[in-house]
């Protein structure tokens, strides 16, 4: 699959009546759409497993910062109360 196609929403309907329009019989389409099936397939299985390690990275990253939030909230609530004041 090329790089275009996994950024265009692709039509099946539209694909079909294009290549039954070329001739193509009904069994010859079902298999270029079972293709483009494993294919996209395949893709999304390499995409999540690329970024797997940053979804794990991320909760790694966010150790830690409920101690920060705790930290900012007192100051937050004063400057909320004076402002309201």
């Amino acid at each position: 699959m090329e790089a275009d196609e996994t950024r265009q929403p692709f039509n099946t309907e539209a694909y079909a009546a294009a290549a039954l329009a070329q001739g193509k019989t009904l069994d010859t389409v079902q298999s270029e759409l079972s293709k483009r099936l494993q294919q996209t397939q395949r893709t999304l299985f390499s995409l999540i497993n690329q970024r797997y390690e940053d979804f794990l990275g991320l909760s790694t990253s966010l150790t830690g910062i409920d101690t920060t939030i705790d930290e900012l909230r007192a100051p937050l609530t004063t400057v909320k109360h004076e402002i309201h004041e």
